[in-house]
């Protein structure tokens, strides 16, 4: 009789248990529903730009994308996808159910409609029995016709993940029909693949599990994103805040924002559940964040140097408001004042000061980033050790210079912003490049887009930074040096040299954006957009102001649009073939700066260059020194020996110094 009963108190404690599980989950669940009904947008305003950066959810990049459902669906979208939507055919009258495009899958725009109309029902903004017919008669063609894209990723990501979200919001609306076509739709994702793309795989899985009660499922799937919260040498988060996918590459505004927003979104959902992530990784995404990722974005733009190989139509701002998404989400999770300031600072860039100043230098990547109060500046090179750039599904393909030094800098926000069209891809900002007389070079396979030399890296110290880059590649050989300080970026080139006969010119541009206003110029500088362009080694300056023109199907074939015109400001240097000797540069970029400054600093440079040679580059701005020595050796600066064993950067600060080794392998 006592083991009888010993059995069924067990029993029941087991059925407690189980039913304390259910009744988790299902809190899980509804607090799924909650914060993906929520509105990311403060104002009509920024409103506005949620559905106009997501081109009304027809843009290319995912994330972007994803903003036509990260707002409240003002009354004018609801009624034109009503007055749009065919009810004989279950279809939208604008889109081209024939596309078959890899990039914007335009059939795929279907699903973010029935997604973004189920949010809108499902939150009790808008309900009537014309919008609850619409979403069930296009979810219903959706799950009969089941179309299929060449590229996978729609098929196995992008698609699955818009319909988990609408069975969650939808739920009882589901007809067992409807709910066995959906899941049919999510068989196609299976867990496995890498990085950001398991992430996707994981929370659709997730998703999965939460609307089919299967706790199971979601712990499994929940491990798998746990298992990529990690600081990794593989694909994922680095050692240095920044972030790989598709091998060594930087990947901060596409495969790495996309990480932030989902992982951010997952925190926010299980917050205080037992199905919460540790402390241990909660923390390593705040640091992704607040290390890494928030670094990457200026007054309400992402930096054209790290949006990965979709710089598309508006995607700087597009990204920043993705990446307020992200910073609401951790606000919101880790109860953090700091994150809503993120978020607020892209939504409204005009409202908030800068308050993120320094500099940071990514050695995993290649790539630094400097910050003033007013001003900002990034690098982006490439070494041996990292991939310089990506094409896939035919975007980005005119990339081949876009990591020999890009040296972008922004005051405004907008200085680059939709201008890869109209961009000479030959003259962007900091590179040296060549002119072969050939088209654009198109290699795609590794060895393609890196530069031959490990003799690549940075050294960046509070309010100075350091960083230089051989190049070596395609017959064009030069040592390459930046110097970063209030108020100033000094540039150091020296052992240009052409080996290759097809080469007939060879340039260094000093700057190109969109003409704003008038431009100044006068003997070795030059003047535009409030900054100043200084030569510091009597070489001229060439400057234009013409119209270009272009077309956005080189950065992505979905857009088959007319050519596209505008004025550009080019500013570079002409080093001709350097068939003999050796060349060089040597010129100063003032952000903010009038006509003024820059005749001063044409007269008298405020910064003293100590060395500008293929063995040493250093300068000296007050007791700061900065020397890149390329081989062993030392300089003597009033009565103080800088010196370093072997190659790598060195800065000087009265008494402190530091010391980054150049050659060596990179942790």
């Amino acid at each position: 009789m006592k083991k009888t009963l010993v059995i069924i108190a067990a029993l029941c404690m087991s059925f407690a248990g189980r039913a304390d599980s259910l009744k988790e989950l299902r809190e899980v669940r509804n607090a799924y529903v909650k914060v993906e009904l929520s509105d990311w947008s403060v104002n009509s305003k920024t409103a506005e730009n949620f559905l106009k950066y997501s081109d009304y959810g027809n843009q290319n990049n995912c994330e972007i994308r994803e903003l036509y459902i990260e707002v409240a669906m003002p009354d004018k979208e609801r009624e034109r996808l009503v007055s749009l939507f065919d009810k004989s055919k279950r279809q939208w009258k604008d889109l081209n159910y024939a596309d078959q495009s890899r990039g914007s899958w335009n059939t795929g725009v279907h699903m973010a409609r029935v997604q973004a109309l189920s949010k809108l029902y499902a939150s009790g903004g808008y309900k009537s029995k014309e919008l609850h017919d619409i979403v069930h008669a296009a979810l219903d063609w959706w799950i009969e016709e089941h179309p299929i894209n060449p590229n996978w990723w729609h098929n196995n990501i992008g698609i699955p993940r818009k319909m988990a979200s609408t069975m969650l919001m939808l739920q009882k609306e589901l007809s067992q029909k409807e709910i066995e076509g959906c899941l049919a739709v999510l068989d196609h994702a299976k867990f496995g693949m890498t990085g950001q793309n398991r992430v996707w795989l994981a929370g659709i899985n997730i998703m999965r599990g939460l609307f089919m009660e299967d706790e199971d499922l979601v712990r499994k799937a929940i491990a798998e994103i746990d298992d990529e919260i990690k600081v990794t040498t593989e694909e994922g988060i680095q050692e240095d805040w920044s972030f790989h996918q598709h091998g060594p590459q930087i990947q901060l505004g596409n495969y790495g924002l996309a990480f932030a927003d989902n992982v951010s979104f997952w925190m926010r959902v299980f917050k205080g559940t037992s199905y919460q992530f540790s402390k241990e990784k909660i923390q390593i995404i705040e640091n992704y964040v607040r290390k890494g990722l928030s670094w990457a974005f200026w007054r309400g733009v992402m930096d054209h140097n790290y949006r990965g190989r979709q710089p598309f139509y508006e995607s700087g701002p597009g990204k920043a408001y993705a990446f307020a998404v992200v910073a609401e989400n951790l606000a919101e999770a880790l109860n953090d004042s700091f994150f809503k300031k993120l978020a607020m600072t892209n939504l409204e860039p005009e409202k908030y000061e800068n308050t993120l100043i320094g500099s940071k230098f990514f050695p995993r990547s290649d790539c630094g980033i400097y910050r003033a109060q007013d001003w900002y500046a990034s690098i982006r090179m490439h070494s041996e050790r990292t991939i310089g750039f990506e094409r896939t599904n035919a975007e980005n393909t005119l990339s081949n210079f876009s990591a020999d030094g890009a040296l972008l800098i922004m005051r405004d926000g907008p200085e680059y912003d939709d201008i890869p069209p109209i961009w000479d891809w030959r003259k962007i900002p900091g590179t040296t490049t060549y002119e072969d007389g050939l088209p654009l070079k198109m290699d795609n396979s590794r060895e393609g887009r890196q530069n031959n030399s490990k003799h690549v890296g940075g050294l960046a110290w509070d309010d100075v930074m350091a960083s230089t880059m051989e190049l070596e590649r395609d017959g064009l050989h030069a040592m390459k040096s930046q110097f970063f300080f209030p108020g100033f970026v000094l540039n150091l080139g020296a052992g240009i040299t052409s080996s290759r006969a097809e080469i007939s010119d060879v340039t260094t541009a000093l700057e190109q954006n969109h003409l704003k206003g008038s431009v100044r110029q006068g003997k070795g500088w030059a003047w535009h957009n409030g900054n100043a362009y200084v030569s510091l080694d009597k070489q001229p300056l060439i400057v234009t102001t013409d119209e270009q023109e272009g077309s956005w199907t080189p950065i992505s074939p979905t857009y088959d649009g007319p050519i596209v015109k505008g004025k550009v400001f080019k500013c570079w240097i002409d080093h001709g073939a350097l068939r003999s000797g050796e060349g060089k540069y040597a010129y100063a970029v003032i952000p903010g700066g009038n006509p003024s400054v820059a005749t001063s600093w044409a007269r008298s440079p405020k910064v003293k260059i100590l060395s500008n040679t293929a063995d040493c580059q250093a300068v000296r701005y007050g007791s700061t020194i900065c020397a890149v020595f390329h081989r062993p050796g030392s300089i003597r600066v009033k009565g103080k020996t800088v010196s370093s064993a072997t190659p790598g950067i060195v800065i000087v600060k009265g008494n402190a110094s530091k010391e980054y080794p150049l050659d060596a392998p990179v942790k």
